[in-house]
């Protein structure tokens, strides 16, 4: 079992991923920040195959938080060796993934992955 880190991605020296985070309500927000420690804990492969995460382009991943009728959702990309970058994070409001958040992250990876050139 290969244990894993999360990066949240900052710009600017701002991180929109923590502030939406800490706006949850406080359950929500302590259910998503449980999958993202049991993911770092466990490994991919088991965070697969427990719905923890799922692939969702060719190089894109999300995150999957659920506490009662909220559904969260962290997009994140594999930066090397066993650390992974969390792009951006909303709240789910129908059965796919919204298109324009999977434009956005691609668009957030891209920037990072030129800043780090």
């Amino acid at each position: 079992m290969r244990k894993v880190k999360f990066v949240f991605l900052e710009l600017d020296g701002k991180s929109e991923i923590l502030n939406f985070i800490n706006g949850l309500p406080s359950k929500d927000k302590a259910k998503l920040y449980d999958v993202i420690k049991s993911i770092s804990e466990f490994g991919i492969s088991i965070a697969s195959r427990q719905e923890w995460v799922k692939k969702i382009d060719s190089d894109i991943y999300e995150i999957r938080s659920k506490y009662g009728n909220n559904i969260q959702r962290c997009l994140y990309f594999h930066k090397h060796e066993n650390t992974y970058v969390i792009t951006n994070v909303f709240t789910k409001k129908t059965d796919k993934t919204p298109r324009r958040e999977v434009r956005r992250a691609r668009l957030l990876m891209n920037r990072s992955k030129s800043r780090d050139e």
